[in-house]
């Protein structure tokens, strides 16, 4: 099995993007810029690597950001690939019909 996670606002997050009170442990630094990570997907990455699940983490930053943010998180051990995230995707079946809502994972940071 193969699990895709994003990178901005899933894994890390900026100060802008993520409300509330921050623990600079919940923070790595890239360049001169300030991250905070989400532990709940960081765990789940490992986890799922644990079972033997390819892990592919994506960026619209494209490949060379997903890399620079996973080595910042000491997860090269666990993910198999970085790409740029896809702009189309062609199948002959909609995503909803091969990837249930149970299978999707999404954060509304406005609630």
């Amino acid at each position: 099995p193969t699990v895709y996670f994003d990178v901005d606002s899933t894994l890390v997050f900026t100060a802008q993007e993520y409300p509330g009170d921050y623990d600079t442990s919940d923070a790595i630094r890239i360049g001169d810029r300030r991250f905070y990570v989400h532990q709940p997907h960081v765990e789940a990455i490992k986890d799922f690597a644990a079972r033997g699940h390819n892990i592919i983490v994506w960026s619209q930053g494209g490949a060379e950001w997903a890399t620079t943010v996973i080595k910042a998180l000491d997860l090269v051990w666990a993910v198999d690939a970085c790409l740029t995230k896809p702009n189309w995707i062609f199948d002959d079946k909609p995503a909803a019909m091969w990837l249930n809502e149970s299978h999707r994972s999404y954060i509304n940071l406005t609630e």
